[in-house]
C-alpha cells in the first residue's frame, strides 16, 4: 500500500506544479510613469484589487495632461499568468476606449504595456518604467 502511494505521488506531483503559475518576477506594485504620448504622461500607481491589480492614474506631466482624469482607473483585472500579466482592460482617458491588456515585466523597473482590439489581433503599446 506504501508503494502505491508513493507511485501516485510521483505520478501527480509534476502536473500539479504545472498547474501553479509562478509568482511574478518583480513587484507589480507602486508608481509607474507611462511613456510620453502627446507630450505627456502619466503616473499610474498598481495595487492589488481583489484577486487581480489595478492600477490609478495619479498624475501626470508634460504639455497637454489633463488633471481631470487624475484618480481614475486606468488598467483592471490583470492577473499574473505564470509569464506576464493579462486578462484585464486599459482605458485610454484620450478617447474613452477600452481595450484587451496585458503586462510584461523588461526588469524590475521596466514594464511592457499592451493594449488589443479585434480580440488581441492588433496591438500597440508603451513601457513604463517604475518611479516608486
Amino acid at each position: 500500500m506504501r508503494c502505491l502511494a508513493i507511485f501516485l505521488s510521483l505520478l501527480f506531483a509534476p502536473a500539479a506544479a504545472l498547474g501553479q503559475s509562478q509568482a511574478p518576477p518583480h513587484d507589480l506594485n507602486g508608481v509607474w510613469q507611462t511613456g510620453a504620448r502627446g507630450g505627456s504622461w502619466g503616473y499610474v500607481r498598481f495595487a492589488p484589487c481583489g484577486p487581480a491589480f489595478c492600477g490609478t492614474l495619479i498624475g501626470g506631466g508634460g504639455a497637454n495632461v489633463q488633471s481631470q482624469y487624475f484618480g481614475t482607473v486606468l488598467v483592471t483585472g490583470m492577473q499574473w499568468t505564470g509569464g506576464e500579466f493579462a486578462g484585464g482592460e486599459l482605458l485610454d482617458v484620450e478617447n474613452g476606449r477600452v481595450y484587451l491588456s496585458r503586462m510584461r515585466f523588461r526588469g524590475p523597473d521596466e514594464l511592457r504595456v499592451s493594449g488589443c482590439v479585434l480580440g488581441g489581433l492588433v496591438c500597440g503599446g508603451q513601457t513604463w518604467r517604475r518611479v516608486e
